[in-house]
């Protein structure tokens, strides 16, 4: 799968670009990736042992943010990343007083995850709902860091749960802890089907 993901990605970021001339949304997202390691060099020493929060967009921040305001609450110092993949979540809460700095994820690579993963060194990562980064994703179980997956949701029709999804079950690995939305996708998660696929579950499931 790397390669074919890989593939993928670099296409789907070569459309943008090419969109970008003609489709404001798309210009909007290159735009605002312009100069983000610069941003993010220039945060290294606040962000050092942050937590890391990334979202989708606004609807999966919302989400994710009684989470985040739980936490903060219970350690006010602890610095905060909160990163966004669309234009339309970074811009909305690009000023959320919560974070140390808010970012456009930059694109999942196996080189970029590493840099990211080493500037800012996480204690602990929380991805949103449907987020999944396959390099990122490895970089953090590399490096040791906890990561933890939110108001996820799971059906059958998904590629973890087909004979071709060994490499979307091994990102689900790379989550020490998944919480669901609802019961039917935990018990889809926990289910004897889901053991006799993976041949062992190295993460905990949870609704809530």
């Amino acid at each position: 799968m790397p390669l074919l993901y890989d593939i993928a990605t670099g296409l789907y970021h070569a459309g943008v670009r090419a969109a970008a001339p003609f489709k404001p949304k798309a210009k909007q997202w290159v735009d605002g990736r312009l100069g983000l390691w610069q941003r993010l060099e220039e945060k290294r020493g606040a962000l050092r042992g942050c937590l890391w929060m990334h979202c989708a967009s606004v609807g999966e921040f919302e989400q994710g943010r009684p989470v985040l305001e739980a936490i903060k609450k219970e350690r006010p110092e602890l610095p905060v990343l909160l990163t966004f993949f669309s234009p339309s979540g970074y811009e909305a809460r690009k000023h959320f007083k919560l974070a140390t700095h808010v970012e456009y994820l930059p694109a999942d690579s196996a080189s970029n995850a590493a840099r990211l993963v080493k500037l800012v060194e996480p204690k602990a990562a929380i991805f949103i709902k449907y987020e999944f980064w396959y390099h990122y994703l490895h970089a953090l179980k590399r490096t040791g860091v906890p990561t933890y997956l939110v108001s996820a949701i799971f059906r059958p029709s998904q590629p973890f749960f087909k004979w071709y999804g060994k490499a979307w079950r091994e990102m689900l690995a790379c989550f020490a802890e998944i919480f669901t939305q609802d019961n039917p996708s935990r018990d889809l998660l926990s289910g004897d089907r889901r053991e006799e696929r993976t041949g062992e579950r190295r993460y905990a499931v949870r609704q809530g």
